[in-house]
């Protein structure tokens, strides 16, 4: 009898429960907003998105997103392509001031408030090794741009199972006590969909913030699996799967 391999069976198992488990959700919440369409990039600007404005002042600090924007993809895209030309050709303290402004202020409450307080510890030790990671980001925004991957890729997800999430983020959608849509950013060459990936985001506090990857909600007897398959699309993790069936 033809076995379906461990890592596909327990991604396919966590997809499920994230979908269908509303128990931790009040009665009567209104479902999320459907996400955009999973066989279209949301917005992908051109390759001289990156390119410099004559508005730029080092001496300002980072750009909100317009108020009629707020918790928008279109906002969202506003600010990522601010914050992305800013790394890419701004000043050293501007770009540091532009990506520290990504953190949030109070983790512990939006873990809290947005997955309950069982689950704050877990996602606030997680959260604590990007203070020193997410400095790097202008560096790795130049590193990308020069390798060719100048198209911006901001995307959207709303709903547990949307294909075009990855894994991690599908389960934490599917956690969540206070549904709130999850964000992506990725650098990509023109044409593709794949490439350098910083995720996720949310709307916290009046700001796009960087929340991290939310690991941390996912089964440690799936964690193995998971570190094969999470950070993939899951569209992505299923082909892949797929093919090595088809190879055995």
């Amino acid at each position: 009898m033809h076995r379906t391999p461990r890592a596909l069976l327990l991604v396919i198992v966590l997809l499920a429960a994230a979908c269908g488990d509303d128990s931790s959700k009040p009665a009567g919440t209104a479902p999320p907003a459907k996400a955009p369409a999973a066989e279209e990039p949301v917005t992908s600007l051109p390759t001289n998105a990156l390119a410099p404005k004559k508005a730029l002042s080092p001496k300002k600090g980072p750009k909100a997103a317009p108020p009629a924007a707020e918790g928008s993809i279109e906002g969202f895209s506003a600010r990522m392509r601010d914050l992305l030309r800013i790394c890419a050709t701004g000043t050293d303290v501007e770009a540091q001031a532009n990506v520290k402004d990504l953190m949030m202020r109070d983790a512990r409450a939006w873990f809290s408030t947005t997955f309950g307080e069982d689950k704050a510890d877990a996602l606030l030790k997680e959260y604590a090794i990007w203070p020193l990671r997410i400095p790097q980001l202008p560096a790795e925004v130049r590193k990308n741009q020069a390798a060719g991957k100048t198209t911006v890729l901001a995307e959207r997800f709303a709903t547990p199972g949307d294909e075009m999430s990855t894994a991690y983020q599908s389960i934490a959608l599917g956690k969540m006590q206070a549904p709130t849509p999850l964000y992506s950013l990725r650098l990509v060459k023109p044409g593709e969909k794949e490439g350098w990936h910083l995720w996720s985001f949310a709307w916290v506090g009046g700001k796009y913030r960087f929340v991290g990857r939310l690991m941390g909600l996912s089964p440690e007897s799936a964690v193995r699996e998971l570190a094969m398959l999470g950070s993939l699309r899951i569209k992505a993790a299923r082909e892949i799967e797929a093919k090595k069936r088809g190879g055995k």
